[in-house]
């Protein structure tokens, strides 16, 4: 499998229930994203926020709804096009 796929699909796991999520912008992200659906869809519950109209069009299409940033206090978890992950 390829790195880019793994790492995308791992990232999800780090993601909980009631988090604010920031989602970033790239490749390996739009892949994170059709896992994040399949998540939401089977009852996550996550306030998204994103860093891009792509990644804000890619998102709505898959059912993740997007928030503005200045609607959230802070961002709980953030996975951008590098794989990193940040926690508050």
């Amino acid at each position: 499998m390829d790195e880019k796929k793994i790492a995308a699909e791992y990232s999800v796991n780090y993601i909980e229930d009631g988090m604010v999520v920031g989602l970033g912008t790239g490749s390996t992200v739009s892949i994170m994203l059709g896992k994040l659906s399949e998540r939401i869809k089977s009852g996550l519950k996550i306030t998204a926020v994103s860093t891009s109209q792509a990644t804000t069009k890619l998102a709505v299409s898959l059912g993740i709804r997007i928030t503005k940033l200045n609607e959230v206090e802070e961002i709980d978890l953030t996975i951008d096009a590098l794989m990193r992950w940040t926690r508050s």
